[in-house]
């Protein structure tokens, strides 16, 4: 049977005709979903979590699949992540941190503006950021505290003050740690003492509490108890409904109580033994503990992942879960000396160093360096909330580290 050529052309014609009128008729509402997702590929995360997927019911549930958002993270960044199992981790959540951070701070020149805080006269050895990273607190060698508003309105070219309070002479030793409960500051100093400050009362001191040696760290319990580690190697728990004594003295260490944190309802101390310990304070004792190969100065709890940074310049990751430690991975983070305090966040892990650098890493074995800041003096202590980074130096500097803004595009 012959077919006459004509006719079917006709009817080739009348089909591309038709697929092409279908085609026309595509938005992004009636697209195949792949080719959807694809799009979505193209643009950052936050534009995709906070506009994309509020436009209407169709975006929201194709963009509602965690197994996408998963994809899109190891697509970025190949390897293990997190380097820790976290139970209901929220995908959407670490696409955008990740991919923001990573925008913000990726290794270029000239895109960090530092805020210069001026009000110490020494070396400001610690740092508390506070509700949200809006207020910043500081101690020093000066043995005063200060209280900083901390806001987009601070620009690095102004010799701003933004001071709400300083306390002069607020201890008569160095203030070495500092903590804060809701609208509670605790300090900690060479004193001996660990001080309450009312901060709606315009920094008022409410209560001291003695210890028996130098007070060299510092953290809330709950809203009565706080824990307070010492040169003299004690862990002290006090109450304060009871002050000025501790209410309960724990021995584990063998070395001075260098820093602690909170790991959920637990609390990890590391002394100068190179010792981590995870302690049940209920039921004051240990439930374990890890020897690392140097003892570590500083330490912090995230996510899951509980770090350490020791003297030599090494981060220690450790996996607290089940009330076990465990070392999981030991990172060489480039920094010529001892790590003065790292904070972890599923975005990064920030670092700061008696070289003078600060560091911001991925937060994965990988542990690529997204950026380094080199300063002209020591930094001595770094805190890191919502967005903010904030650290200080041993020449009475403080600086808000402020990426400025780069293109959206460079996101993905």
């Amino acid at each position: 049977m012959t077919t006459n050529s004509s006719e079917t052309n006709d009817e080739t014609n009348e089909t591309k005709n038709g697929l092409d009128s279908t085609r026309a008729d595509w938005n992004l509402v009636n697209i195949p979903p792949e080719i959807f997702l694809q799009i979505c590929s193209f643009l950052p995360a936050s534009f995709i979590q906070q506009t994309l997927s509020q436009v209407c019911s169709v975006f929201q549930q194709r963009l509602d699949d965690p197994g996408w958002w998963k994809l899109r993270v190891h697509h970025q960044w190949p390897g293990k992540y997190p380097m820790i199992d976290i139970p209901d981790l929220s995908w959407v959540d670490v696409c955008v941190e990740r991919e923001e951070i990573a925008r913000r701070w990726r290794e270029r020149p000239n895109r960090v503006e530092r805020i210069h805080l001026v009000g110490h006269s020494t070396s400001v050895d610690t740092l508390h950021l506070m509700q949200d990273g809006s207020l910043l607190v500081s101690g020093g060698r000066d043995r005063s505290i200060i209280l900083w508003k901390i806001d987009e309105s601070l620009k690095a070219e102004e010799e701003r003050r933004p001071i709400l309070k300083q306390v002069l002479n607020a201890h008569q030793g160095w203030i070495w740690s500092i903590a804060s409960r809701d609208n509670v500051i605790c300090s900690a100093s060479w004193d001996n003492k660990v001080t309450l400050w009312s901060m709606n009362e315009d920094m008022r001191r409410i209560v001291d509490f003695k210890c028996k040696a130098a007070a060299l760290c510092v953290q809330f319990i709950d809203e009565s108890l706080i824990a307070v580690g010492c040169y003299n190697k004690a862990l002290c728990i006090f109450d304060r409904r009871a002050p000025p004594h501790p209410v309960r003295q724990l021995s584990f260490h063998r070395k001075p109580v260098l820093d602690l944190c909170h790991v959920g309802d637990a609390l990890a101390s590391t002394g100068e033994d190179a010792v981590v310990a995870l302690w049940d304070i209920r039921a004051d004792k240990p439930m374990s503990s890890l020897k690392l190969p140097q003892y570590s100065l500083c330490i912090s709890y995230a996510e899951g992942h509980l770090v350490a940074g020791d003297k030599k310049g090494s981060i220690h990751l450790m996996d607290p879960s089940d009330g076990n430690l465990q070392l999981i991975k030991s990172f060489e983070t480039g920094h010529e000396r001892g790590i003065k305090n790292a904070m972890f966040s599923l975005g990064a892990i920030f670092t700061c160093s008696g070289d003078r650098s600060v560091r911001v890493f991925e937060p994965s074995e990988r542990f690529g360096l997204l950026h380094k800041e080199q300063f002209d003096s020591e930094i001595s202590d770094l805190d890191y909330c919502n967005s903010v980074l904030a650290c200080s130096t041993t020449d009475h500097d403080i600086y808000i580290l402020r990426p400025t803004a780069v293109d959206q595009s460079s996101s993905v």
